[in-house]
């Protein structure tokens, strides 16, 4: 059977990508990989062809990884014989499940790079990426990739909020994250694992950016893109994760989180309002929100302080 023949909601979306993208599409022993302008085309073409992304973690530094139930993210950073420097992502099947999560559709690598193409029409800025891909075993997905140009000085907007301390900078560093959310949304995307550590700050002053376009979004992993409106959940999921993320880091900073949460849910809801073709009207009890969050990290601080 061809894995590439099975129908799924998304292929159009897949299509749409590459077309807009001018992504050359490579397919060779159960892999499947799209190629985007922009990178050094005969250097990647080589790694992908002689199968070393396999064997890329004996030849990387590993700078991140992260375990789920499911499978396992390995983050490095290699160096090619010309001295170029990539950043690659690669994700392991961990258990029947990611078989399963990834059944009838491609893998997430794939539909994160559907989400970013799509954020990026909507004029919100994502890293770009050189190539993204999938290995089968017949139609069950063993692992992916990701490839990027590594970026050797990248600040996201947890390490502004860690080490600002005037308190109009810190309001609008949430003002521009509700802005980003808002945008987002209207989209047509949910990003499913928003915080602060997935935005980052762009360079100062490249492309004249306005502060509203300053920071941008990357890990679309866990992404998920929709043809007409958001689900409310998805809604409410991306809002909650944020509020906790706000509410996590401003007790480690030892400050009131009161104001930033203000600033970042009054925007996005005053922008998701503002928005006259939007059809989005959720109703968020964001005080019931905050409460629950609250008491939820304040008992899991007591614990793990009692444990330790």
């Amino acid at each position: 059977m061809d894995w590439r023949k099975i129908p799924f909601s998304g292929r159009k979306a897949l299509l749409d990508c590459i077309k807009d993208t001018g992504a050359e599409v490579l397919v060779q022993k159960g892999c499947f990989f799209l190629l985007f302008p922009g990178a050094d085309q005969n250097e990647v073409k080589e790694a992908v062809l002689k199968g070393s992304l396999d064997e890329v973690q004996n030849r990387g530094k590993v700078i991140h990884t992260s375990s789920q139930s499911y499978r396992f993210i390995q983050s490095l950073k290699v160096e090619s014989e010309n001295g170029s420097v990539y950043f690659i992502k690669k994700i392991y099947r961990k258990s029947p499940l990611y078989w399963l999560h990834n059944f009838f559709r491609y893998g997430t690598s794939i539909r994160g790079e559907i989400v970013a193409k799509r954020l990026q029409a909507a004029g919100i800025t994502v890293p770009q990426i050189i190539l993204v891909g999938e290995k089968r075993r017949g139609i069950f997905l063993e692992n992916e990739y990701l490839l990027f140009h590594f970026i050797p000085v990248m600040k996201t907007a947890r390490d502004i909020f860690m080490d600002e301390d005037r308190e109009e900078t810190l309001n609008g560093i949430f003002t521009r994250i509700g802005e980003l959310a808002a945008r987002m949304h209207l989209a047509g995307v949910a990003h499913r694992d928003f915080h602060l550590e997935n935005i980052y700050v762009c360079e100062e002053g490249s492309q004249n950016r306005s502060p509203a376009d300053s920071y941008g979004l990357c890990d679309f992993l866990s992404a998920r893109f929709f043809s007409k409106t958001i689900p409310q959940k998805y809604v409410y999921n991306d809002i909650q994760r944020m509020i906790g993320n706000i509410i996590e880091n401003s007790y480690i900073k030892k400050v009131s989180s009161d104001h930033y949460i203000q600033s970042f849910y009054g925007t996005y809801e005053r922008e998701i309002k503002n928005h006259h073709i939007s059809k989005m009207d959720y109703k968020i009890d964001i005080d019931e929100m905050i409460n629950r969050l609250k008491l939820s990290f304040a008992r899991d601080s007591i614990h793990s302080q009692r444990t330790s």
